[in-house]
């Protein structure tokens, strides 16, 4: 067992301010990210408030560079551990680790912590349609970090769904010179305008300049915008070939307007981002479902601290805030941590989270209004057919789940046990929310916010990392290794 004080999970800008703040009062802190290197999921490659790349990389770069210089003056106080994923945390503060195939250097298969801070980021939120397992279909996000590569698998791209990551592929699309072949959105112009005059506000002159480049991009390229519309099906035998379009009403209802056999080889199709809540639901914390974003989000205190004591909750894993507000949250917890283990007094360490709780404000403002317009509306689900696959991970479709509502299935726990959806690899994370939608739409009644029972592992793990569980480690304090910088 390596004990250390503070285990901070993630090493996005949250983790790495929670980090710094709690190495710079003499903790030992441990970051473990599945990431080879610190900077996040997207490391530089955009952010919730899809800014220039380029600008996402110099504001990323330059929370690296700080995090950097208190390796190099503090370094005996944090351990790195990348390439690693937590699968387990239990109530005593252990982590359970499993290295990434990648890794060759020892690393411990447990981690004993006093306190945890977890900085897990966001996943994008996905909505069935018929067809959207065809290889070809791929998340928006995805699809962005194989462009910042220059790697583009196809010519004919289409763009759909909701959120702001939407905005950022087009931008990253014509940049290296294969602009989509179409834009869907669900939005109509005027809603599309009274967005962007809403967010002038909290946008800034980068996001404004943002805005005309993209504006720029479209005159340029040609590219149609279908408004008012969404993906209605995908088609091809082995590979993307063909999908067919559907007009939507205000609510996002289908019309019988449809556009079929509009050819593509890809589809970059997202719904925005939530939360990545797996690990703070297996600490036993506390979560609530937020109306207003559609989605599950931990309950935290003013300090950012869960329901469960000494677990800290910051960054996009907690609501969807972008780069510059996850960096001060992470400092907030990194600070709140050190009060908590008796390295600051309470009073100043309430008198320094003030003044980052006054910075984060406007953030969390425009947060709250991209969340609230990114969300699905509630005519959407009409959409999806019986023969639709709703669980990728187990194929269990839509009519299986109106079949188990008919025999007699009245929540999400009773769902699972009749036909294994949730059960796969992504342990409901992409399911749940349609799951949820579409029992009420069966039941005709309204809908009962319920999650799946959380259970262990997390992602999945070997088995002989899972039957490692709880030995113990090689006694040498891994905090007096050399290791390089990341």
């Amino acid at each position: 067992m390596n004990p250390v004080d503070v285990a901070v999970v993630g090493a996005g800008p949250a983790g790495m301010a929670a980090a710094i703040e709690a190495a710079v009062r003499g903790l030992r802190v441990a970051v473990i990210d599945e990431q080879p290197r610190a900077g996040g999921k997207f490391g530089g490659h955009g952010s919730a408030f899809s800014e220039f790349p380029e600008m996402a990389a110099v504001r990323v770069e330059r929370m690296k560079e700080r995090f950097r210089k208190v390796l190099q003056a503090d370094g005996n106080r944090i351990e790195c551990l990348f390439g690693t994923q937590v699968w387990h945390i239990d109530e005593d503060r252990r982590l359970y680790l499993v290295q990434g195939s990648d890794m060759h250097d020892k690393r411990p298969s447990c981690l004993s912590a006093r306190a945890i801070i977890l900085a897990q980021g966001a996943i994008e939120r996905h909505i069935p349609f018929f067809g959207w397992t065809t290889p070809g279909v791929l998340a928006v996000g995805g699809l962005g970090l194989f462009a910042k590569q220059g790697i583009v698998p196809g010519k004919r791209i289409w763009i759909a769904g909701s959120g702001p990551l939407q905005l950022a592929l087009l931008h990253d699309l014509c940049t290296v010179g294969v602009p989509p072949a179409g834009v869907v959105l669900p939005f109509s112009r005027s809603e599309m305008v009274y967005f962007w005059l809403r967010s002038l506000p909290w946008m800034g002159v980068d996001r404004m300049r943002l805005l005309a480049v993209i504006a720029a991009d479209r005159m340029r390229w040609r590219i149609p915008v279908h408004f008012r519309t969404v993906v209605d099906a995908a088609h091809g035998p082995g590979q993307l070939s063909r999908i067919d379009l559907r007009s939507i009403d205000s609510q996002w209802r289908p019309l019988p307007v449809r556009h079929t056999g509009l050819s593509a080889d890809i589809l970059a199709v997202g719904y925005g981002i939530v939360p990545s809540c797996e690990l703070s639901r297996r600490c036993g914390c506390i979560h609530v479902w937020d109306e207003h974003a559609a989605c599950w989000k931990p309950l935290r205190d003013r300090w950012l601290e869960t329901s469960v004591k000494g677990v800290w909750s910051v960054g996009d894993g907690a609501g969807i805030i972008g780069y510059d507000a996850s960096w001060l949250e992470g400092r907030v917890a990194g600070i709140a941590a050190c009060a908590f283990l008796g390295k600051v007094p309470p009073s100043d360490a309430d008198r320094s989270i003030a003044v980052l709780l006054r910075r984060l404000a406007p953030f969390r403002r425009m947060g709250r209004w991209i969340e609230a317009f990114s969300k699905p509306r509630c005519g959407i689900w009409k959409a999806i057919s019986d023969d639709t696959i709703v669980c990728r991970c187990e194929s269990v479709r839509a009519g299986d789940i109106r079949t188990a509502v008919a025999n007699g299935a009245s929540d999400i726990g009773e769902i699972k046990r009749r036909t294994r959806l949730g059960m796969g690899q992504c342990q409901d994370r992409i399911c749940s929310q349609s799951v949820q939608e579409l029992i009420a739409r069966y039941r005709k009644a309204p809908i009962v916010r319920e999650a799946f029972f959380p259970r262990m592992p997390a992602r999945p793990v070997a088995f002989e990392d899972m039957a490692r569980m709880g030995e113990p480690d090689d006694d040498k304090d891994r905090f007096s290794e050399e290791r390089p910088i990341p």
